[in-house]
């Protein structure tokens, strides 16, 4: 008689349960096709929750800003580092200490010697910037003048988790601008020792004498006329958005110009113009900031209408300006153009 095998199938069998080549490459595939359908939508979420830890931090930085304007002897609208007011330091360097110098750590960008101009040694460390007591009760130790061994203090102020300051998207340099930061490789929290921008655009030049403020910068918050709509801050990447203008000419019609022609401008988020913001009532939101090329305002700054029409200052539901309240006078000296 034969024997059974009772062991399973045949030697030269098919093995129980075992998978054929070609059942293997169809599992294969459809793990493969699977994973191709779900990264997006994991990549979108995850980016989704960095955008909310950005509005966050916008939020909690217009908080703070209103807590300050509230305890403010003029009523100013956001904290102004010291150094926009100093005359030894040169226009187009204090306009940007305007935009950075609110808060945040000391940045490692523009290197000048041992020391790096947003850094503790040029007195713009986290000691230095004012809102950060409004944010960080234990406060910073002054190390200006006390760099230590090897620098080690200055250094450690620019590797502070300040996380207020930080947005979890920023990725540095988006082809906007200002070469020094692309060249850097930086994201602008360690440029600038900050993610975020205050409003400082659209002060006035006032040809040898002290600056107006069309903007929140330097002005009572009682003065903004619209603090629901008003940009206080903004993440760095959409600083420059309002440049991508239309440029117009006398008796014509705007035209859109790229002033750098770097092509459309997208926010760290990646969606083309959206920019995370925080309005002067302290919210935040997300705005388009490609905005309007002609809003039609009743005022402009100065009377050069054909320039200023086609700049890109008003988008549904922000603005940049504050008109169409009079102009602010401000403590700085403009004698080399607008901030």
């Amino acid at each position: 008689m034969h024997q059974r095998n009772l062991g399973g199938r045949a030697a030269h069998g098919r093995q129980a349960g075992a998978f054929t080549l070609i059942e293997l490459l169809v599992v294969v595939s459809i793990i493969a096709l699977l994973i191709s359908i779900l990264l997006p939508s994991l990549r979108q979420a995850r980016e989704q929750t960095k955008s909310a830890v950005c509005l966050a931090d916008l939020k909690g930085l217009g908080t703070a800003s209103l807590v300050y304007s509230a305890g403010d002897q003029n009523e100013s609208s956001m904290p102004v580092h010291k150094g926009v007011l100093d005359s030894t330091i040169s226009p187009p360097l204090r306009r940007q200490i305007a935009f950075y110098g609110f808060g945040g750590k000391s940045g490692r960008g523009e290197s000048q010697g041992s020391t790096f101009f947003w850094g503790t040694g040029e007195g713009k460390g986290p000691a230095h910037r004012p809102l950060n007591k409004f944010l960080y009760k234990a406060g910073f130790t002054d190390y200006i003048d006390n760099p230590g061994p090897d620098d080690i203090n200055w250094r450690n102020d620019t590797n502070l988790n300040l996380d207020t300051y930080r947005c979890p998207s920023d990725n540095g340099y988006q082809g906007i601008h200002y070469s020094d930061w692309r060249d850097s490789g930086l994201t602008s929290y360690d440029f600038w020792g900050t993610s975020y921008t205050t409003n400082a655009l659209w002060v006035r030049y006032g040809g040898g004498s002290p600056c107006e403020s069309n903007s929140p910068f330097m002005r009572p918050m009682s003065r903004v006329p619209a603090p629901t709509n008003t940009v206080y801050y903004e993440e760095n990447v959409g600083r420059w958005g309002y440049l991508f203008f239309p440029q117009g000419t006398p008796g014509q019609e705007c035209e859109l110009r790229d002033p750098w022609d770097v092509g459309t401008m997208r926010g760290w988020h990646g969606r083309e113009w959206m920019m995370n913001v925080s309005f002067c009532d302290g919210h935040a939101g997300t705005i388009k900031m490609k905005g309007y090329d002609n809003p039609h305002l009743s005022a402009y700054p100065n009377s050069d209408f054909e320039t200023w029409k086609c700049v890109i200052i008003r988008g549904q539901g922000w603005q940049i300006d504050t008109l169409p309240s009079p102009m602010v006078t401000t403590d700085i000296w403009c004698d080399d153009g607008p901030v």
